[in-house]
């Protein structure tokens, strides 16, 4: 299944990278914006409450929904120090 996973995910990776710079050379005038703030903690805030209620009503739903978090958490600092910041010393 990990080879699989890594698999598909190469794979999505090349064809996305393959079919950005068509659209790139096709469509010249694409951009790609990001939604705005308050808009993205709407979507935040309306996921929370549905997992929570999700999580209210099913003792499985909520260990599953702990154990994320957990684990969100303990790595959320490592992709900050690693992924995060390796991808945005290409920015400077």
């Amino acid at each position: 299944m990990k080879t699989a996973a890594y698999d598909m995910y190469i794979q999505s990776t090349h064809e996305s990278g393959k079919n950005w710079a068509t659209i790139q050379t096709d469509y010249p005038d694409v951009k790609v914006k990001d939604f705005p703030r308050e808009v993205m903690d709407a979507l935040r805030d309306a996921n929370d409450k549905l997992l929570k209620e999700h999580a209210a009503k099913d003792e499985m739903a909520k260990e599953i929904q702990a154990s994320q978090a957990a684990y969100l958490q303990q790595v959320r600092s490592w992709t900050d120090i690693a992924s995060k910041a390796y991808l945005n010393k290409f920015d400077d």
